[in-house]
């Protein structure tokens, strides 16, 4: 939440349009749904599998 603040702050928020913000609200929720979705995806053996060098 703290970026998205940052970011409205930044790109004088208050100016936009309301489909212009509805467009950002609903990308920055889907990125962040999708990067939560694959954080739970990274487990210790997946990680260990991916990272490991012979």
């Amino acid at each position: 939440m703290r970026t998205l603040r940052r970011m409205m702050a930044t790109l004088n928020w208050n100016a936009w349009s309301l489909t212009n913000k509805t467009t950002l609200l609903f990308t920055f929720t889907y990125t962040m749904y999708r990067l939560w979705s694959w954080n739970n995806t990274l487990t210790p053996e997946y990680l260990q599998n991916l990272f490991e060098t012979n």
